[in-house]
């Protein structure tokens, strides 16, 4: 078995103690190569020795009903399977005021810029629930025209990318009128550069190794905070050197035709 549904009882488990979250990369990941392995199968059978279930090494419906319910973890904090579990609240406890002061800064303001920098914002509230995919949803944003409060479930960096500045009202950053297309390729060889210590909002920050490009994250705090999504664990607020970028590049914010601005408020 593979896929979806096995990134999600890893994440169960990891949030219950019983699957090591991978900290070798930063963000730390949830995510490798989504199979029920006989590893995963011996992690299960402890989980369900310790809670008194009949082991058998699968996710039956007690063990699934006993992962589902909530829990405390190492702090004394209380989750669900589905919200943030321990690595990402502590994640999330890091950041939350200084996405309640983005907030206010935003409910002021009914620009562009503001609204892109709200939907990234909004899909770091709901990280839990937002999947890495470079499959066939990626960019469900999109060609589902999605708008805040409403957001997509899958996506991975560059499709996040898009998706953040459809809903903001911007041009296309890939150049291809958004018709569901586009990946780092098409956002990386166009736009003004800029020093990532003077990275203005919605900057695109390129990331990758020995010169090649390989990831994008979105600027919402003005040379210093991105928010990025390159792996299961969910979009984060992070600051812009958590790896080092290639190059930052900004792509026009100028209100395209036909958008409709909807209301900050209710997305925040």
């Amino acid at each position: 078995m593979k896929g979806r549904d096995v990134q999600q009882d890893r994440r169960a488990l990891t949030r219950a103690g019983f699957w090591p979250v991978n900290t070798t990369t930063t963000p730390h990941s949830f995510y490798d190569k989504a199979i029920f392995t006989h590893k995963l199968a011996m992690h299960v059978r402890a989980y369900q020795r310790a809670k008194k279930l009949k082991v058998t090494g699968e996710i039956d419906r007690a063990t699934h009903n006993s992962l589902a319910t909530p829990y405390k973890d190492s702090k004394g904090r209380t989750h669900a399977y589905g919200h943030y579990g321990k690595a990402g609240s502590i994640v999330m406890a890091d950041v939350t005021k200084k996405l309640r002061a983005q907030e206010q800064y935003l409910l002021s303001t009914g620009s562009v810029i503001s609204r892109t920098v709200a939907t990234a914002l909004l899909c770091v509230r709901h990280r839990a629930v937002i999947h890495y995919t470079q499959g066939s949803l990626r960019m469900i944003g999109v060609t589902r025209k999605l708008y805040p409060p409403r957001f997509p479930n899958y996506m991975d960096c560059s499709s996040g990318y898009t998706w953040w500045k459809f809903a903001g009202g911007a041009p296309d950053p890939n150049r291809l009128g958004y018709n569901g297309q586009g990946y780092t390729g098409t956002q990386a060889n166009w736009g003004t550069i800029y020093a990532w210590n003077k990275a203005p909002l919605t900057a695109a920050a390129f990331y990758g190794s020995r010169g090649r490009i390989g990831h994008i994250a979105m600027v919402v705090v003005k040379g210093s905070k991105v928010v990025s999504h390159g792996s299961e664990s969910g979009p984060v607020l992070t600051s812009i050197t958590y790896r080092t970028p290639i190059i930052v590049r900004l792509h026009p914010n100028n209100q395209r035709a036909g958008f409709k601005p909807w209301s900050l408020s209710k997305a925040a």
